[in-house]
């Protein structure tokens, strides 16, 4: 499958003081996964930057994403005009375990068969999260109101979403998990929000989306990987002979009870 593609934005939209979605119109949109990303080349920057794929629709050939202005890099790709091309790698990755790997072997992502998806989402973590939110239960945690995002895109695909502003999203999406029983669990957010997963361990399988700084998105320069425990070997410990993983190739979706955060 051809990856590389040259698009026209079609729309940019604010939806934060520093957060933005750019929409991108393709030729044409392959079959993507949800919770693969895309890589985008930023005009005057020699590393490409990695965001999640928030939306996609086929028939209208466009593929959207968001990102919160950080570095430079954003701050740049944030000043891009509607009409301009945009060098983009899609679609990357593997996608949440309903979906089959895409690249390389990970014995934990087998093919899934979930009915009943708990997603928990904090900060900017909920973008990769919207594509796999038909029909799930989201929880969705921001610092406050003022930096909520895509909560009327998530209303309008899952059965129920809550918004959490006041609190931890981890005790939140806890203390209604006996209520809604899910059979996984799909989260993405910052590193202590997977320890306070880890340290809730709850009784289903509870994938992560990773983020990790990274060049090629393919697999190649080997500079996105992440400490990994052996699916096999119990009793595992970090430096005690751990795997290493490519959050790109690998990932960026993992069984949270494999990886070393």
């Amino acid at each position: 499958m051809n990856k590389h593609h040259i698009g026209t934005i079609a729309d940019i939209s604010r939806l934060t003081a520093d957060v933005f979605k750019v929409t991108v119109k393709l030729d044409f949109v392959p079959e993507i996964k949800p919770g693969q990303f895309l890589n985008v080349k930023v005009p005057g920057f020699t590393l490409r930057r990695p965001f999640g794929i928030s939306h996609f629709d086929a028939k209208a050939k466009t593929v959207s994403f968001c990102f919160q202005t950080r570095g430079e890099g954003t701050k740049a790709l944030a000043k891009i005009k509607v009409g301009e091309k945009l060098d983009i790698l899609l679609p990357l990755g593997n996608g949440f375990p309903n979906y089959p790997v895409a690249c390389g072997a990970t014995p934990s992502l087998v093919k899934g068969n979930f009915s009943r998806v708990m997603l928990i989402g904090g900060g900017i973590g909920v973008f990769p999260l919207l594509t796999a939110a038909k029909d799930s239960y989201a929880f969705l945690g921001f610092r406050n109101r003022e930096s909520v995002v895509l909560e009327k895109d998530f209303r309008k695909v899952a059965k129920e979403v809550t918004i959490v502003t006041d609190g931890f999203v981890t005790d939140i999406a806890k203390a209604n998990f006996d209520r809604i029983q899910p059979d996984a669990i799909f989260a993405c957010g910052p590193h202590a929000m997977f320890r306070a997963l880890k340290e809730i361990n709850f009784p289903c399988p509870v994938y992560v989306s990773l983020e990790e700084r990274m060049a090629c998105g393919f697999g190649a320069c080997i500079c996105c990987t992440i400490k990994k425990l052996p699916s096999k070997i119990e009793g595992c410990t970090e430096g005690a002979g751990c795997l290493t993983a490519r959050v790109c190739c690998e990932g960026p979706i993992f069984l949270l009870s494999e990886v070393i955060i």
